[in-house]
């Protein structure tokens, strides 16, 4: 079974295109992770932050399965699933003792199935003598009082320790063990860390920040985008979306724009480094204002200002409203769409709302950007 750590919110997108990506090969099903973990059924389970998937190996060889896993363009980082530990109460006293005797219950059974993976995908140099260490991550809008981060990573320690027997070894390790943190502990053995970093970045890129290349595609998921759709983002940044949306659909003419001539360059940039087979392009212009010819653009797809950096909250509405003016007017009536990412989900509400003859709010998906509690909405254009 593997572990794949996605954006929290938009679980079941990435599930769409691990589906997509294995129909070839085997039907899955969705079901529980206690499903998949205690049946012998192919599936795909949705947790938080990740999608756990199992495929028999008659089916497709472990290290091919692997390499497509790794291959996803939704997907941060691929591990061996070892368990969830349940039963975790926020806002009430953990003690260290508890988590570790709640992870010590796990089957043994499950760490050899993980450890199988792990050493099939990763073969050690001296079997016998297994090192690890452990890191943890976890929801930073829950807590469990009295128990932070580093004592999850003790707990779990201890219990690979009592479990299993490997030595600890902080720097030089064969195995890093994973606790995810969040309703639940998720626990597994990282196989490949950080896919998504760098991609569709070039060396030269001096932009400060840029979206994670595995939520631009995944918008483009919640998009719907079609071949041959025109994919625009009207304030690009370093032109991410475009870049991933040219990348994961042929024939899709992607357009980028911004207010920062840097950004524009840097997206130019960024684009050539990628290589790409479907025209991306990107211009000087202010988003706020009618950008392109009227009923133009099949798709929207926008990361929006957040206010933290570069502007005030006040700011946000009159930049909000302008914006949506504009791709009013993008759109093609009937058909166009937009899905639109941010943290001030009041204040596009309302100037989307400005609009409402013509836009239409069709799903409001919660999701985590940064650390940051977002939203993406989804968008339509009316006749």
């Amino acid at each position: 079974m593997f572990l794949l750590e996605t954006t929290r919110g938009l679980e079941r997108f990435c599930a769409d295109e691990v589906a997509d990506r294995l129909k070839p090969f085997a039907r899955v099903r969705r079901c529980t992770v206690e499903g998949l973990a205690n049946g012998n059924d192919d599936g795909i389970a949705l947790h938080s932050a990740h999608v756990v998937v199992r495929v028999a190996e008659d089916a497709i060889p472990m290290k091919d399965l692997y390499e497509i896993l790794c291959s996803l363009r939704s997907v941060r980082s691929v591990g061996a699933y070892v368990t969830v530990v349940n039963g975790l109460v926020h806002d009430e006293k953990v003690d260290e003792k508890t988590l570790e005797d709640c992870i010590d219950a796990t089957s043994l059974h499950h760490w050899q199935r993980a450890i199988r993976i792990h050493d099939a995908i990763h073969p050690k140099a001296v079997p016998s003598r297994t090192t690890f260490r452990v890191t943890c991550t976890r929801n930073r809008h829950l807590r469990l009082v009295g128990l932070k981060s580093p004592g999850v990573c003790r707990a779990l320690g201890s219990a690979v320790v009592a479990s299993i027997g490997w030595k600890v070894d902080c720097v030089h390790y064969d195995v890093n063990v994973v606790g995810f943190l969040s309703q639940d502990l998720m626990v597994g053995l990282m196989l490949r860390d950080e896919i998504d970093s760098g991609r569709g970045r070039s060396p030269e890129c001096s932009y400060s920040t840029m979206l994670r290349p595995s939520l631009a595609y995944l918008l483009t998921r919640v998009a719907r985008v079609q071949p041959g759709d025109t994919v625009v983002d009207p304030m690009c940044g370093t032109g991410t979306i475009p870049i991933e949306a040219a990348l994961a659909s042929p024939c899709v003419n992607a357009i980028g724009g911004d207010s920062c001539r840097n950004a524009v360059e840097d997206a130019s940039r960024n684009a050539k480094s990628c290589r790409l087979s479907s025209p991306v392009s990107f211009v000087l212009w202010d988003g706020t204002s009618p950008f392109i010819r009227p009923g133009s653009v099949d798709v929207v797809i926008s990361d929006l200002p957040f206010g933290h950096r570069h502007s005030r909250y006040n700011r946000l509405d009159k930049m909000y409203c302008g914006l949506m003016n504009s791709i009013r007017t993008a759109l093609r009536p009937g058909s166009g769409r937009a899905a639109l990412l941010t943290i001030c989900k009041h204040r596009l509400v309302r100037a989307v709302d400005k609009f409402s003859t013509e836009l239409s709010i069709i799903d409001s998906i919660e999701c985590d950007v940064g650390g940051f509690q977002a939203v993406v909405l989804v968008i339509e254009r009316l006749r």
